[in-house]
């Protein structure tokens, strides 16, 4: 029969945080807690998880696993940055080649991967994704003609016919 082994108060927090981290993922965050040299069995961090300590733990972390999530989001975006830049270039020097159309097909495909990638990282770190400016036409007449970039306007009303 296997003696029970106790954890101190410190190795369940790690583990909890470990398994947070690792997306709940006990095989992930058993690795994680091997490396910190705290080795703890899967089905105990898959215990764990189940706890309201783990919940508890998971909620205060949430936005440190945003911020995480968002700066992988943002180096992705960075390699394909890189990807797309060397795809356009040897997309240059073959425009003839039949692979041409790959290429140009893989440099679209890591360009959607880049955008998506920026928008889940700003919208993750609660930054906006696009800006709109709503004004009204009558201010915007006023400061063209302000401007001087409008000099004759009519005022009035029409009449559908």
């Amino acid at each position: 029969m296997s003696k029970a082994v106790e954890y101190s108060e410190k190795d369940r927090q790690l583990g909890m945080r470990c398994l947070a981290l690792a997306g709940g993922s006990p095989t992930r965050a058993q690795r994680q807690m091997e490396a910190a040299g705290r080795p703890v069995p899967r089905e105990t961090l898959r215990d764990w998880k189940e706890t309201a300590d783990y919940q508890l733990v998971l909620s205060d972390m949430r936005k440190e696993i945003g911020e995480q999530t968002a700066n992988e989001a943002s180096e992705i975006a960075g390699l394909a940055t890189q990807v797309e830049r060397s795809l356009i270039e040897n997309l240059q020097g073959s425009l003839h080649d039949l692979e041409a159309r790959e290429m140009a097909n893989a440099a679209l495909k890591v360009a959607q991967v880049k955008e998506i990638n920026v928008r889940t990282s700003r919208l993750l770190r609660d930054q906006p994704d696009s800006i709109t400016e709503i004004r009204d036409p009558a201010d915007i007449l006023a400061e063209l003609k302000h401007l001087g970039l409008v000099k004759n306007s009519v005022e009035g009303t029409a009449e559908e016919l």
